[in-house]
């Protein structure tokens, strides 16, 4: 007790511990409740979270857009990200402008559902902003809808921003394999593309605008019209190590398969959201021995006994997510993968006993992620807690046949893992 009078109350305590923790914040997001008295709130933030280098406006208007940008160029940042979308606005040129003269460090920028960008307002971006190496224009409306011409769009943007590294233009429905190979061709540093919802795209160009950028490590797109194309991309792009395929109806045509022809540079792949993932498509993964990260979200016709087929191919795999696959029978799955680190088990059929199986052969996991998983007890979670003596969090969250408080009698023998705890509702 006679040492209670060098310590400091808990208030000042908090406020030292707050200006350290405030000085380590990298990121901010603004949304449209922070409207009213905009300026003393900007002054209030920016003088707290003084060394953030990514900036964040959300669900703005024109008119707001171009206050907020004026606004925030007066402050002395060195952001290095900026993020914001409107509710179908067009460009807020003069906020942009204004920000632009005065922050001149931008990288990245990222638009989102914006009204038609046309050519002028490409060239002003890469005008205001030449260190670009980030772009995002999703789901902007397609100019074709507008009457401006389409190549005016992509060609500007291929030419104008000569270092760029990442692309975003997912939604643009207007892009085709000419002007993919335009894209690709031109942008000679670009490692990352993500064209999602580019529903006029087809394998073939993908393929052969990929010879055109060799230094491309990301693709994201839509459809595989047959799983061969798979080693397509990979032997005309060797560099690309990701792979994601998204919204895909069915995946089933395996013609003109080649099990011989190994892509080892795939790390990462993704087949989310597939309709029909049948047990003659397993065999593609034989020719990704590397891989790390898999996600095999929503996909349906994927059974147990396939799984334990697919896991004994990709032995080093690391991130595994099998959420929302509602056809999934886990108790088929007597697997082994010694690797693994993160297991997405969100919305399936796994049970105690199950879970008793994976935990004993997968004990180095370091996220188990069971959510709404209706059949877990408080029992599997046990044999988690014994098993995975790596684990440091666990997510039973909507798990209602989980009793919160034996579970939590559970987790006190574990520390580390109750401090980063997703517990039941």
């Amino acid at each position: 007790d006679g040492y209670r009078q060098v310590l400091k109350s808990h208030s000042v305590v908090s406020k030292e511990f707050l200006s350290i923790t405030n000085r380590l914040r990298k990121s901010l997001t603004i949304g449209t409740q922070s409207r009213h008295h905009l300026n003393e709130r900007l002054l209030i933030l920016f003088q707290r979270f003084s060394n953030i280098t990514s900036l964040t406006l959300s669900h703005y208007c024109i008119g707001d857009l171009n206050n907020l940008l004026l606004q925030i160029s007066q402050f002395p940042l060195k952001l290095t990200s900026l993020t914001f979308s409107g509710s179908r606005c067009t460009i807020p040129i003069n906020g942009l402008r204004a920000f632009s003269q005065k922050i001149t460090t931008l990288t990245s920028l990222t638009i989102s559902n914006l009204d038609p960008i046309n050519s002028t307002d490409i060239f002003f971006i890469a005008d205001s902003f030449p260190l670009l190496e980030e772009l995002g224009l999703s789901y902007c409306i397609p100019y074709s809808r507008h009457g401006t011409s389409i190549p005016s769009i992509v060609e500007p943007l291929s030419l104008a921003f000569f270092k760029l590294r990442k692309v975003n233009l997912s939604g643009h429905d207007y892009m085709d394999d000419k002007l993919l190979f335009h894209l690709f061709k031109n942008c000679k540093l670009l490692e990352e593309a993500n064209l999602s919802h580019c529903i006029q795209l087809t394998n073939a160009g993908i393929a052969s605008a990929l010879v055109e950028r060799p230094t491309l490590k990301s693709l994201t797109f839509d459809i595989l019209e047959e799983c061969a194309m798979l080693s397509a991309f990979t032997r005309n792009c060797p560099s690309l190590n990701e792979i994601k395929v998204q919204r895909c109806t069915w995946l089933n045509n395996v013609k003109n398969f080649n099990s011989s022809i190994v892509s080892p540079e795939l790390k990462s792949l993704s087949f989310a959201n597939v309709c029909w993932l049948p047990k003659e498509t397993m065999k593609v993964f034989v020719l990704f021995p590397n891989l790390v990260r898999l996600d095999l979200r929503w996909c349906s016709g994927i059974s147990g006994k396939l799984m334990c087929q697919l896991l004994r191919m990709c032995c080093k795999l690391r991130h595994l997510n099998l959420s929302y696959c509602l056809e999934l029978n886990v108790s088929e799955m007597n697997f082994e993968v010694p690797k693994l680190e993160v297991l997405n088990l969100t919305k399936t059929s796994i049970d105690d006993k199950a879970l008793s199986v994976i935990s004993k052969s997968c004990c180095g996991l370091l996220q188990l992620i069971l959510e709404n998983c209706r059949k877990v007890t408080e029992r599997g979670v046990k044999h988690v807690v014994e098993n995975c003596t790596q684990l440091r969090v666990i997510n039973f969250r909507n798990c209602y046949n989980v009793d919160a408080d034996v579970a939590a009698l559970i987790l006190l023998s574990r520390p580390s893992l109750i401090k980063d705890i997703h517990s039941v509702k």
